[in-house]
Order: structure tokens, then sequence, then C-alpha cells
């Protein structure tokens, strides 16, 4: 992977912490644009949010303020737009591999790792970030130069509600034109929330991706049920947030994958849909999640004493 160039700028300050953007460059004609929490408090973990499909980091800015400024441990918080989304380069709505994906995260990882050091790193994914995360633990591992000491799942895309395109190999193959032709299907707010507002503020956004590619959809079918099954194999704690009113990604193949990993926790949130970021749970949310990680900050600290 080549080097990462790196700028970053504070854009919000608060009494708890900063809120700073940036731009990680690879070369003129690809880059990454971010967002980092940075508490004011010497960080105790780091906690790295992958988006899902069509999203984009700015849309996550009421719940990670939320977030950083309740829970009683001090957080650092990163997060970046995947290539074709909200503000990084790319073809709109194309995802040429999920590797690329992958890739820009560790080598985010790897610009901090002398500013995270020995402290837990986490995992927060929503959706497609799912596959990220989960591809990058399972065939990426090596190539990581922190430690990972946990997911948190949030609606995963393991598998999606309803007939995906039909796929022809022959269209696909490597660097074909055909995988950046869009496909007849439309992501509209009210398939994420049931809530007229939150639809309409998805719907207006203009980071916001609605239409996606064919090799988008393929990547998303290719990798999908691989991953829920070499994800069995992970010997990693994993937080799962579930809806089953969710309308994009089917949750009863959630609920099976939860049952086969070894150290899971399950949480279903009833009155919620797909976007549980930004939903009338939220604070449920943020409760649960900053519970589990108490959890495992005291099995760690546990496990540092055993040593």
């Amino acid at each position: 992977m080549d080097k990462l160039e790196f700028h970053s700028q504070i854009i919000e300050k608060h009494e708890d912490f900063d809120l700073l953007a940036f731009e990680g460059k690879l070369s003129k004609a690809n880059f990454f644009y971010g967002r980092e929490y940075r508490p004011r408090k010497k960080p105790q973990a780091t906690l790295l949010y992958l988006h899902d499909l069509g999203d984009h980091v700015g849309r996550q800015n009421d719940f990670f303020k939320a977030f950083v400024s309740s829970y009683k441990r001090s957080v650092q918080v990163l997060m970046y737009d995947y290539r074709g989304h909200g503000k990084s380069s790319g073809n709109r709505g194309h995802i040429e591999s999920i590797d690329d994906l992958c890739f820009d995260g560790i080598q985010l990882l790897e610009h901090f790792k002398e500013d995270i050091g020995s402290r837990p790193v986490y995992i927060l994914c929503s959706g497609i970030g799912s596959l990220v995360a989960l591809k990058t633990l399972s065939e990426f591992f090596s190539r990581l130069s922190v430690k990972v000491s946990g997911l948190i799942l949030l609606n995963p895309s393991f598998k999606w509600r309803g007939a995906l395109p039909q796929f022809r190999d022959l269209i696909f193959s490597k660097g074909s034109f055909l995988g950046k032709v869009k496909v007849p299907f439309y992501l509209e707010g009210s398939d994420i929330s049931s809530d007229p507002l939150l639809a309409q503020e998805f719907d207006r956004d203009p980071l916001v991706n609605h239409r996606f590619s064919w090799n988008t959809f393929w990547e998303f079918k290719r990798n999908s049920s691989l991953l829920r099954t070499s994800a069995y194999y992970l010997n990693i704690p994993i937080f799962i947030g579930i809806s089953r009113r969710d309308k994009v990604y089917d949750y009863k193949i959630t609920e099976l994958f939860s049952r086969a990993i070894n150290d899971s926790t399950i949480q279903f949130y009833e009155v919620s849909d797909h976007d549980l970021l930004h939903s009338h749970i939220t604070s449920d949310l943020i409760r649960d999640v900053s519970q589990w990680l108490d959890l495992k900050f005291s099995s760690l600290k546990k496990a540092k004493k055993s040593d």
C-alpha cells in the first residue's frame, strides 16, 4: 500500500472533545475524507466507525457527539467516507472492491498507531460496514498495526431483504466498464426509517448515494455469505444490534450468525428501523454499547492482572 499523506483541522470545539476533519491522500486521483472525535482527556480506547452503503460520516455527527459526551470513559472516534461515498474520491455509488475499503481503514489506523499505542481498538459498523470489518479481520489481519479488541455490528448486511439484481460473471470481468453502470434500484429514506422527518433528511442530503453500480451489488453478494462463515473462527467479542423492522437487510440471518459466535451479545430494538444511529432509540443504543464496552474493559483489566 502507498504511503498516506494526511491533513487535518479542527472544525468544532466542545467542552469534552474537539471534532476534526481530515483528508488522507494516496495519490492525486485518490483521497478519502474522514473525521476524528478527539477527547480532552487521554483516550482509554479508540473506536473506528464504518458506515453503511450510500451513507457518509457527516450524517453521524449527532450520534457520536452524544456518545463521546455521555460515555464515562474518554474514547477517540475515527471514521472515513468510503471511496465513491460522501466527500471521498471515486465514482458515486461505485465500489470496485471491498478490499479497497478495508485497506483505507487499515491505513487510517496505521496513521494513528503511535497515538493509539497499546489502548484497545473497537470497530463499530452499520450495514455494509460489517462486511468491511469482518473482511479486514478475516483476510487482512496481518496488515493491522493495532489490536482490535471487539466489534459492534448494527443491522449488518449479511443478506439483502428482497431480490438482488441477477448477475452474470461474464459481465463482471475485472475492469469491465459495465460494472460501473447503475442498477435499477433507488435507496430512499423510507427504506431506512419510518420517521417522515428522518427519511426526508436522508433524501435531501446531497452527499448521500441513492443509486449503486452493478459491481457494488456484486461485491455485496460475493462477500456476504463467505464472510459470515469465516467470522465463526474469529476469537473476538461481538455486540450485535438488530431491528426486526429492518427493511434493507434480513435480520433472521443475523440472528443465526450471532448464535454461532463464541462471545456474542445480541440486542433487539423492536421499535426502530434499519438506521439505528438515527432513530428514537439512540439513547438506548448508546447505553447498551457503553455497558458492553465497560464489560470488555473489565475483561481486559482482569486478563492483564492474570498475566
